[in-house]
């Protein structure tokens, strides 16, 4: 009708796609309505620790500052939604979900944050549960001083963001638990790489209102399981593959395996060739091990107690032993798995099985129990 009202004044008509919101569940277009929410002001200062004043987007991009990223690229990642990220509405029309406990007061139209009241009805969420907001009448809920005025008030019927819930662990987990406390912040949070915009976030959030600091020191994140076609999983596109079927075809051990050989900072492919290629090094891994086992399994162990005299293949593997398992041990502190299974995979293939357990079968199987040679020869093999 706009365009007919137009008429001749109208100078152009063309059609043009363009994006618009969609359900991620339905894949249906939404609607947007504009109501009166409750929010997290991002650029609003509050009074710091020292006494200054900083805005809660200054306090978290110098909070992820001090925080160690693996991979490093989640550093930026996290810091750029920082950056531009809207203030943060905590409010959700729902009829289940914790509630935003705030009284308003009619008079004046404006939140009641009296510390009474507060931490009134905060404990009695902690003693009777969350749901009295619900089931309590206003009056109830109010502190003694308070009740008199009690048609003066009336609840908000909001409930909190989820996120808020999430991200709000570290204070129950750390800091308020009834039993023994953890350590705050965190040594290390682990989550997929989506949470950067979920739970590390409002994580970070809340801890830098609190605390002014990250809940964390570290934060690792990894990819997901995709199809073999690298997409993404879904009932509706019937590509999932379940994990009961891979462990009744694969065993445990195998699917196990499988992710750590894969870099998990990266999404993994579920693959039949990858699941082959494990399953060789799997049979690398327990040949060599059922091979250790039975060859020293008649030693006696007296024999623990004395020195031996090794020969120079020996030393060879002990040395080559002493190098994998530093490499090894390095790779899994720096959290690269891949890089550590490789190496040991290396150790197992070339040194132990290739050279030195191949070397030493004439022993072990021809040499008295009470041979020196085979003696030291078990020596090494418990030591591996």
């Amino acid at each position: 009708r706009i365009i007919e009202q137009l008429g001749d004044s109208l100078l152009l008509e063309q059609e043009i796609e363009h994006s618009y919101p969609h359900c991620w569940r339905t894949h249906k277009p939404v609607i947007y309505r504009a109501t009166t929410q409750w929010f997290i002001l991002m650029d609003e200062p509050f009074i710091q620790n020292d006494g200054s004043q900083k805005t809660l987007r200054e306090v978290a991009l110098n909070a992820i500052e001090k925080v160690e990223f693996v991979p490093s690229s989640g550093k930026n990642r996290l810091k750029t939604m920082i950056e531009n990220r809207p203030d943060w509405c905590l409010s959700r029309q729902r009829k289940w979900g914790v509630p935003l406990a705030f009284f308003i007061d009619k008079r004046t139209n404006k939140p009641c944050f009296e510390s009474e009241v507060l931490e009134h009805v905060a404990n009695l969420f902690e003693k009777k549960g969350c749901d009295v907001w619900w089931e309590y009448s206003v009056k109830d809920l109010l502190p003694p001083n308070y009740q008199d005025n009690a048609t003066h008030y009336e609840k908000v019927m909001h409930i909190l963001d989820v996120w808020f819930d999430s991200g709000s662990t570290f204070k129950a987990v750390l800091e308020d638990c009834h039993g023994e406390k953890g350590q705050s912040p965190s040594d290390v949070v682990l989550e997929g790489s989506d949470q950067h915009r979920g739970w590390f976030q409002s994580s970070l959030l809340i801890g830098c209102v609190l605390n002014n600091q990250a809940p964390f020191k570290k934060v690792i994140t990894h990819g997901f399981i995709v199809d073999e076609k690298g997409e993404k999983m879904s009932k509706s596109k019937g590509n999932v593959v379940s994990l009961d079927n891979l462990l009744k075809k694969h065993g445990s051990d195998v699917v196990r395996l499988w992710v750590a050989f894969n870099d998990y900072q990266n999404d993994l492919r579920v693959s039949q060739t990858f699941f082959i290629q494990t399953e060789q090094h799997y049979k690398k891994f327990r040949n060599t091990l059922k091979f250790l086992l039975a060859n020293f399994s008649d030693m006696d162990l007296k024999n623990l107690e004395r020195s031996h005299d090794f020969s120079p293949l020996d030393h060879f593997i002990l040395e080559a032993l002493e190098t994998t398992s530093a490499g090894v041990n390095s790779a899994f502190e720096e959290h690269d798995f891949v890089k550590g299974l490789n190496i040991l995979m290396a150790f197992v293939t070339n040194e132990l099985s290739g050279i030195y357990l191949d070397a030493c079968k004439d022993s072990l199987y021809c040499d008295s129990k009470n041979n020196e040679k085979r003696q030291a020869i078990q020596m090494v093999l418990l030591a591996v």
